[in-house]
């Protein structure tokens, strides 16, 4: 069976696709980091940012480094 972090981590109920597998005598050890979809963005950082009032900018600029956001 061939699928993706993402579609792993739906079908175990992991918490993102993050992960890592780590084979033991007993079993598998699977230890995941984070939680969301693993682009780097903290979804409950970012939401209590959205409730304090930060625009959409901000919060992505939080989390990434040296990006232009251009609307047209």
């Amino acid at each position: 069976v061939v699928m993706s972090g993402s579609e792993f981590a739906y079908v175990l109920g992991i918490n993102s696709p993050n992960f890592s597998i780590e084979y033991m005598q007993t079993g598998v050890k699977i230890t995941t980091i984070g939680v969301g979809e693993g682009f780097g963005v903290s979804v409950y950082t970012a939401d209590c940012m959205a409730k304090a009032g930060s625009s959409y900018e901000d919060i992505i600029e939080t989390f990434y480094n040296k990006i232009n956001i251009i609307s047209e």
